[in-house]
């Protein structure tokens, strides 16, 4: 094994089951079960560089080291910075973690407990439809078939690094299962293919005097915006009009403050202003 990889650079990366990668690289699937699940991600062994990603064919090390990369991985991993939030998806608590490693939590072995103490239950379903996100909710409770098919929805819809569109089934022993509806599978993608050309951010209005171009944004708990929409925005910026009018800020309102700090890192390279409906119905500012 060459003597620049470092230890610190090892790290479990999750793929989608159809990533083509998975002939060549060091990968498992993310869980053994009875039945086929045709989504089931893969679990593969990589260097996190500065600049890129490499996944090393087993052949390019040897037994012994590789018996030693898959606890050491798992230990960076388990020290990654993830960001975590409860939130609320009707009357069910939602914990959101964001992070480069958000996703691959769910290897992490300390993980239900985390999650179970965090949301007071015995039992939760945890998803990662992509990377860099994790949404854990209880696995009982009001809203399950809609979190199914959102959590399919997120998977079909967001172009960048999918992970898997279906659910696991966490307790106190760890991962108890699978939770995947066909019918709730198919709903949340029919959902993705239909809304596809469906900008989530809208223009509410326009202001001459200071040339602002006011926005508003409702995304689901835990999206951001779609590639599309900040291309979009960008091109404002750029431009400096919008339809004819010059536009020198935006300024962007959502409907509560846990959306705006999920979105916020999606928009910290623009020259917009974030604001968000408070509890008592007023505009709160975010930080960037």
């Amino acid at each position: 094994m060459s003597q620049d990889w470092t230890h610190a650079q090892w790290h479990p990366f999750l793929k989608p089951q159809d990533w083509k990668g998975a002939e060549h690289a060091i990968c498992h699937p993310l869980l053994a079960t009875a039945q086929d699940v045709p989504e089931m991600p893969w679990v593969a062994l990589c260097r996190d560089l500065p600049e890129q990603f490499i996944f090393p064919p087993a052949e390019e090390v040897d037994g012994l080291t590789l018996k030693q990369l898959g606890p050491l991985a798992l230990t960076n991993m388990a020290q990654t910075k993830v960001e975590w939030a409860i939130q609320h998806a009707g009357e069910v608590p939602l914990l959101v973690g964001k992070g480069p490693y958000a996703a691959e939590q769910l290897l992490d072995p300390a993980l239900p407990a985390f999650a179970l103490q965090k949301l007071g239950v015995s039992k939760v379903v945890a998803a990662a439809p992509r990377r860099g996100i994790l949404l854990i909710r209880p696995s009982e409770g009001p809203g399950l078939d809609a979190f199914q098919a959102w959590i399919a929805h997120l998977f079909y819809a967001e172009a960048h690094q999918p992970v898997m569109p279906f659910g696991l089934i966490l307790g106190e022993a760890g991962i108890h299962g699978v939770l995947r509806d066909e019918q709730l599978l198919a709903l949340g993608r029919d959902r993705a293919q239909s809304g596809a050309s469906k900008r989530l951010v809208q223009v509410v209005g326009y202001q001459a005097a200071t040339q602002t171009l006011f926005l508003s944004c409702a995304p689901a708990p835990g999206q951001g915006l779609p590639p599309e929409d900040l291309d979009w925005m960008q091109r404002i910026v750029d431009e400096g009009v919008f339809q004819g009018r010059p536009v020198l800020q935006l300024r962007m309102t959502l409907p509560s403050v846990g959306l705006a700090q999920l979105i916020a890192p999606h928009v910290q390279e623009l020259p917009i202003s974030l604001e968000a409906v408070g509890p008592d119905g007023k505009l709160v500012p975010v930080g960037i």
